[in-house]
């Protein structure tokens, strides 16, 4: 049987899955929801990327940036939040 500690880890990495997922497809809704049960929107994944990192529209971002996501935030690689929607054409 897992520690409690595996089982906490392997759901926070679910959470964290989507609340990226959420925001990649403009899910709204569930950002919404997550956030409201105490999801953080600001959490990162294995590769440091925040759920802002995953926008694929501007209107999202901007919900996101209302809603208290940080955009002066890089990931494991150094890419930043403009620097990946500008590779996206975003």
């Amino acid at each position: 049987m897992p520690s409690l500690n595996a089982q906490e880890e392997d759901l926070a990495q679910a959470s964290s899955y989507f609340r990226h997922a959420a925001a990649s497809y403009g899910h709204l809704d569930l950002l919404e929801y997550l956030i409201s049960k105490g999801g953080d929107i600001n959490i990162s994944d294995e590769d440091g990327d925040t759920p802002i990192f995953t926008v694929e529209s501007v209107d999202v971002a901007r919900w996101m940036v209302e809603h208290g996501a940080k955009v002066d935030v890089q990931n494991n690689e150094g890419q930043s939040v403009s620097t990946c929607a500008a590779l996206k054409g975003t």
